[in-house]
């Protein structure tokens, strides 16, 4: 409802009947079922042993230490979004920030010097969301869980994200024709792109095909020795 979003409550999500606790345990389940069962056929596939480009530029082999500066200003830039694993809400955390920014710059420096993330910045509210409005809210997979991580935990990501971008980008490792998680790219650029091929075989009186491959639970299912040896070798991350 209208109202609900300008009283900043959060709106009730069409959920399957039953107790919280049941639907808890039905969700964990199936969500995790959904992942172990895409991967086992993975694993029955037969493949080859991946090879990969190598990289021979300048490795990335350790994060910099940022500045209180530098936190200040992704920290006052930041959406105020509480999560409900938050020891404080993220608006009265702003108006103590000149206070608290340099202990907060203290904890993600350490995390950053050190390689690791703080086991507490790892836990994560999980949600189930409809995939689309109008399904059957009585089928689970309808539904795709939605984490949300603490404020802080998103800070860190923002500022390790900020240093792999940059190593990218001065490596020129970035993929020409992706669309996704790059500036200034969309889905909206894929579709241009996809439109401008079509439109420029007609011109040409070329026959086009197009396939479209949509993989389930793609990020989930990622092998992560495979993901590692891949940075490593090819990124030289």
């Amino acid at each position: 409802m209208l109202s609900d979003q300008l009283l900043g409550r959060e709106r009730t999500m069409p959920l399957p009947s039953g107790t919280e606790i049941d639907l808890c345990e039905r969700f964990v389940t199936f969500f995790n079922d959904k992942i172990a069962n895409v991967r086992l056929e993975l694993d029955n596939q037969p493949v080859s042993t991946p090879s990969y480009d190598k990289f021979t530029g300048t490795s990335f082999d350790k994060f910099n230490l940022v500045s209180l500066d530098e936190i200040l200003k992704l920290l006052k830039n930041s959406s105020t979004k509480t999560c409900a694993l938050d020891p404080i809400p993220t608006s009265l955390m702003f108006q103590c920030l000149e206070t608290l920014a340099p202990f907060i710059a203290d904890v993600i420096n350490q995390s950053l010097a050190t390689g690791t993330v703080p086991d507490c910045y790892k836990h994560a509210i999980v949600k189930p969301m409809l995939k689309i409005p109008g399904l059957d809210e009585n089928a689970l997979k309808n539904f795709r869980p939605i984490s949300n991580l603490k404020f802080l935990s998103k800070i860190l990501e923002k500022l390790v994200l900020k240093q792999l971008l940059e190593h990218l980008n001065k490596s020129n490792l970035n993929e020409v024709f992706q669309s996704a998680y790059k500036a200034f790219h969309s889905a909206e650029t894929a579709l241009l792109k996809v439109t401008s091929d079509v439109l420029e075989s007609i011109d040409q009186k070329e026959i086009f095909v197009m396939t479209l491959l949509d993989l389930s639970a793609a990020f989930d299912t990622i092998d992560r020795n495979i993901l590692l040896t891949r940075l490593n070798q090819t990124f030289g991350l």
